[in-house]
């Protein structure tokens, strides 16, 4: 199923984290994914030691500004000029980071497997 990278939560969210981190054996099978997003490996939207230093490694920034978090990366510069800014909302810091590194590495829609969304 096609989802905005604004709308993921949950299981959806870490594992599309985990596949722009690169792992692409669990990204390839849902169930084993799920086994071990359960035992806390792979919370990357809910555990600052999972999220954090993702946060911390692309230089994210994170404001707080009406009742929600603002996720930003610092844009990148080639040759004096400006290449792609990404922004994201969340209810949390974490979700809000994790949507915008998302979006920074695969785009503001990806394509999740259906059976993702029954695990939360």
């Amino acid at each position: 199923m096609k989802v905005k990278t604004a709308d993921l939560t949950g299981t959806a969210l870490d594992w599309t984290v985990a596949k722009a981190r690169g792992f692409a054996e669990f990204v390839l099978d849902e169930r084993r994914f799920s086994e071990m997003h359960d035992t806390g490996h792979y919370n990357y939207s809910t555990d600052w030691a999972r999220g954090g230093p993702i946060i911390e490694a692309v230089g994210m920034t994170l404001m707080y500004c009406e009742g929600e978090y603002i996720a930003g990366t610092n844009p990148e510069c080639f040759d004096n000029q400006v290449f792609m800014y990404h922004e994201q909302y969340g209810p949390t810091p974490l979700i809000a980071a994790m949507r915008c590194y998302v979006a920074s590495k695969l785009g503001d829609e990806i394509e999740v497997p259906d059976d993702l969304f029954s695990f939360d």
